[in-house]
């Protein structure tokens, strides 16, 4: 296990690194926010480093998300499977510190008894969620899930949330852009009742 562990740290991280490259010069191309979201799940997954890949609006008002891109297998993590306790709190956490977060779940295999087997075997499940924003304003959250021994490391985490940084930059210019070449006019009617208040008259002799 020591020695696969040491065996997929450097190559996650080169694939990871290659990612990050490789979604700065994909996302650009892409002319609508729908298809930035799914290019990066689809670059993420192809890595062989993530199991899945999945991009949740949210929903600033309620903090609800809402999945709008997917890739890979996606049963166990909780953008998908609302029930799933693995991801749940950190993607809340996600939200509410505008910061990536990580989480691990260790299962025992159930045919070993660890107060007697030295050799007992275990798997982990680990899911991240990079919050996917830009000058404040969170747009999305990305959630990777992997069964990868030793995952999210520290500088595993830094590549994952500049991925999130470039992503929060593109979604921005992309609605920018389309807010331009709008047709659509709002118009906003405000009413502000007394806004200078009325002097009493002074009384009458």
């Amino acid at each position: 296990r020591r020695l696969r562990r040491q065996q997929q740290h450097p190559e996650a991280l080169h694939d990871l690194s290659t990612a990050l490259q490789e979604t700065t010069h994909l996302v650009i191309d892409q002319s609508t926010r729908s298809e930035i979201e799914q290019t990066v799940c689809d670059t993420l997954v192809d890595t062989d480093g993530y199991d899945c890949a999945q991009l949740g609006k949210v929903d600033g008002r309620t903090e609800s998300v809402t999945v709008q891109a997917s890739a890979g297998v996606c049963e166990d993590v909780a953008l998908s499977n609302p029930d799933s306790m693995l991801g749940e709190t950190v993607v809340r956490q996600a939200i509410w510190t505008q910061e990536i977060q990580a989480t691990t779940s260790i299962q025992e295999d159930p045919a070993f008894d660890w107060k007697r087997d030295t050799e007992q075997t275990h798997t982990e499940q680990a899911v991240a969620a990079v919050p996917i924003s830009y000058a404040g304003t969170v747009y999305s959250i990305l959630s990777v899930y992997t069964d990868r021994l030793g995952a999210f490391g520290t500088e595993e985490l830094e590549i994952l949330s500049q991925i999130g940084a470039v992503v929060g930059h593109a979604i921005a210019a992309t609605e920018r852009t389309q807010a331009l070449m709008s047709n659509e006019l709002i118009e906003v009617e405000i009413k502000i009742p007394q806004i200078f208040p009325q002097k009493t008259p002074p009384p009458s002799d």
